[in-house]
């Protein structure tokens, strides 16, 4: 893992992984050398080494706590959108923020950044998505749960910034976002952002109201999984404000 060479290096982070899982004992000696390739200088050194880390770290998250603030640098400094969706995952829901609902505070600023700022609809859903669900998985701030909830691979945020100021511009920014994945002419971004809208729907129907032109303009979309969506959206506002 040491190797000028960054393609040497690359496949030596990957092959430790089938090591590891084969000869465990192996992996304490290894570790430190592996979690110097977080910070690797060559981008594909450094996807090895998160992809590693981070299925080491589903099998047994609590080891890699640790490892939380050099996955929060990963999240301000890197490019590479995979590695951040990847982190992303494994932050928020994945593993370590059931462990340690902390770190999920940590979380808000750089996951806003990128909502903000980041053009790749992938990760951008990624960002939302983890915005939108603890709700529904009852896990918030102080509300003494002490592990994951049936919910909690779905998101992550909302719960953790409810007793924050700027709670309602985080929502009214992951609806602006949604709007955008429903607009776009891929069918599954806009089965996607609908999805979403549904679980915001949940829990702060007045924000997704305001959008109610554009789901009904998705009752007249080709594909019936959209229609179907819409439609099943519709019939929540409604039930959330049947005078409207």
């Amino acid at each position: 893992m040491s190797h000028t060479k960054p393609y040497i290096r690359k496949k030596a982070v990957l092959i430790m992984y089938k090591v590891f899982l084969k000869y465990p004992e192996s992996l304490r000696p290894a570790f430190p050398r592996l979690k110097e390739k977080l910070e690797d200088p060559d981008p594909g050194v450094q996807s090895a080494a998160v992809n590693v880390i981070c299925e080491l770290a589903r099998r047994n998250p609590k080891n890699y706590l640790s490892l939380a603030p050099l996955f929060f640098k990963l999240m301000t400094s890197s490019t590479n959108n995979w590695v951040l969706i990847k982190i992303i995952k494994l932050a928020s829901f994945g593993a370590l923020t059931p462990l340690e609902p902390r770190l999920g505070k940590k979380l808000i600023e750089p996951l806003t950044n990128l909502i903000h700022s980041t053009s790749a609809m992938s990760l951008l859903y990624e960002c939302v998505n983890t915005v939108i669900a603890e709700t529904q998985a009852g896990v918030l701030t102080g509300a003494g749960h002490a592990g994951p909830s049936p919910q909690s691979s779905v998101s992550v945020l909302i719960s953790l910034s409810s007793g924050m100021p700027n709670h309602s511009a985080s929502i009214q920014l992951c609806v602006q976002k949604l709007r955008i994945l429903i607009e776009d002419s891929d069918q599954n971004l806009k089965y996607l952002g609908l999805l979403a809208m549904s679980k915001i729907l949940r829990t702060h129907p007045k924000s997704v109201q305001a959008h109610k032109d554009l789901v009904l303009q998705c009752l007249d979309d080709k594909d019936e999984s959209i229609r179907l969506r819409a439609l099943d959206l519709l019939y929540g506002m409604v039930r959330a404000h049947p005078a409207t």
